[in-house]
C-alpha cells in the first residue's frame, strides 16, 4: 500500500512540473519583443523634418526622441507587462511614458508629452520629412480708397484714387499746376504698379509706369519720381489733410479727471503726416496706442496699428478709437479703453 502511494506521489509531482513548464512556455510565446526596433509617430503637428520616435534597445534601454517645435531626447530604461510597455527616463521632468501594444509594429502612446500626446499612433514604418503644415489665408489688404501725399504742404496736395473695378486716377500737383493720369493698376503682393496710362504734363514721355508700395493699412510709400510728388512720399488714406490752421493739428487732453497730475493725464495728439497718438492712464503707468487717423464728416477715427505697451492692461484689444469733434475746442471719446471711457471730453490743449 505504502508502495502504490508513493507511485501515485511520484506521478502527481511529474505531472505538475510538466503542466508548469507548458504554462512558462505558453507566456513566453504570448511576450512581445520590441528590442532593436525604432517607432515613429505617425502625426506631425509641428511640421518638423522628423516626426517623435522611440527605439528600444535588445538590453531594456530607450531613447525616445520627442518634436514638439524643437527635438530632444528621454532616455532610460523599458519593461514589458503583457501588452503595456512602461518607459523610466532616468532624468528629466518626465519620468514614465506608457504605451499600449497593438501588435509588434503599432503602439499607441498612453500619456500625454510637450508634443505627442495620449492615443497617437507610433509605428514600426519610418516617416520622412513633415506633414504638409495646413494652408494659412494671409488677409489681404483693402487698397480702394483715396490716398494723398503728406510729404506736400498745405491742402494742395497729390492724390490717388484706386477704385475696386482696376481703374485709377492719379492727380500730381506740380506747382501751380497738376497732371491727371487716369488708367488701371495691377498689384502683385505689396507692389501696386500702375502700368496702362498715357502720361501727359511735365515728365511727358520719361515715366512709363507708376509704382506704390503697400508699407501697411492706409499707407503707401511712392516709388517712382514723377514731378511734383517723389520716390519715397508717403500717401495716406482718407480725406485730405488739414493744413497747420485746421483743427486736426493739436493735442487734447482728457478733461474728466482733474485731480490727476498733469505728466498723468490722458491725450491725445493727432499728428501733421497722419499719425496719431494717445497717451493712456492705466493706473499703474503709462501706456500708448499710435497709428492713422482719417476724418469723416464730424468724426476722427484713429487706426490703431500698435499698443504694444498696453498688454496686460483693460483696453489692449483696441483696434480702432473713434472721436465725435463736439466744436472748435473740444472732442468726445466714443471708445472704452483703460481709465478713458466714451462719453469722455478731450480739451485743446492752448
Amino acid at each position: 500500500m505504502k508502495k502504490l502511494f508513493l507511485i501515485l506521489s511520484v506521478c502527481f509531482v511529474i505531472l505538475s512540473f510538466s503542466g508548469c513548464t507548458k504554462k512558462t512556455e505558453e507566456t513566453d510565446k504570448s511576450a512581445y519583443d520590441l528590442g532593436g526596433r525604432t517607432y515613429y509617430n505617425t502625426v506631425n503637428e509641428y511640421g518638423q523634418n522628423d516626426h517623435a520616435k522611440v527605439w528600444f534597445g535588445k538590453d531594456g534601454s530607450f531613447v525616445f526622441t520627442e518634436a514638439d517645435g524643437k527635438t530632444y531626447e528621454i532616455s532610460g530604461s523599458y519593461k514589458i507587462d503583457e501588452n503595456v510597455c512602461t518607459l523610466s527616463a532616468d532624468s528629466g521632468d518626465v519620468k514614465k511614458i506608457l504605451f499600449e501594444i497593438k501588435d509588434e509594429d503599432t503602439l499607441v502612446l498612453k500619456t500625454s508629452l510637450s508634443g505627442s500626446k495620449t492615443d497617437q499612433i507610433f509605428s514600426t514604418t519610418e516617416i520622412k520629412g513633415a506633414d504638409p503644415l495646413p494652408e494659412t489665408k494671409t488677409e489681404e489688404i483693402d487698397i480702394t480708397g483715396t490716398y494723398y501725399n503728406s510729404a506736400q504742404p498745405g491742402n494742395s496736395k497729390s492724390f490717388l484714387v484706386i477704385n475696386k473695378d482696376g481703374s485709377i486716377e492719379f492727380v500730381d500737383i506740380q506747382g501751380m499746376g497738376a497732371i491727371q493720369i487716369t488708367g488701371t493698376y495691377e498689384r502683385e503682393e505689396e507692389l501696386i504698379g500702375i502700368l496702362n496710362f498715357e502720361p501727359k504734363g511735365a515728365f511727358g514721355e520719361s515715366v512709363d509706369s507708376i509704382f506704390f508700395i503697400i508699407e501697411e493699412k492706409g499707407k503707401l510709400i511712392l516709388d517712382t519720381d514723377i514731378g511734383g510728388s517723389k520716390q519715397g512720399d508717403v500717401f495716406l488714406f482718407g480725406e485730405l489733410l488739414p493744413n497747420e490752421d485746421d483743427l486736426s493739428f493739436r493735442r487734447y487732453k482728457n478733461m474728466m479727471h482733474p485731480d490727476i497730475q498733469e505728466a498723468y493725464v490722458p491725450s491725445v495728439e493727432l499728428l501733421e503726416d497722419g499719425n496719431f497718438v494717445f497717451t493712456e492712464n492705466c493706473y499703474s503707468g503709462m501706456g500708448q496706442y499710435n497709428g492713422w487717423y482719417e476724418k469723416k464728416e464730424d468724426m476722427y477715427i484713429c487706426h490703431v496699428t500698435d499698443a504694444s505697451s498696453m498688454k496686460g492692461y483693460a483696453g489692449q484689444d483696441v483696434t480702432q478709437i473713434d472721436f465725435t469733434i463736439k466744436d472748435e475746442k473740444s472732442i468726445v471719446l466714443k471708445t472704452d479703453l483703460c481709465m478713458s471711457l466714451s462719453g469722455d471730453v478731450f480739451d485743446l490743449v492752448q
